[in-house]
């Protein structure tokens, strides 16, 4: 069987967690982000 982990804090330093992002991508995956639909985005900032 094939398995993966979306997130661990243990193995990638820079990862956040969901919850943190979880708002933004709410906002991406609503009408409301669809001009930034297709676009890279940088988290960072």
């Amino acid at each position: 069987a094939l398995r993966a982990r979306a997130f661990s804090l243990d193995e990638d330093q820079a990862a956040r967690h969901p919850a943190e992002c979880a708002e933004a991508a709410v906002l991406l995956l609503s009408a409301a982000g669809a001009e930034h639909r297709g676009q890279v985005l940088d988290i960072a900032r």
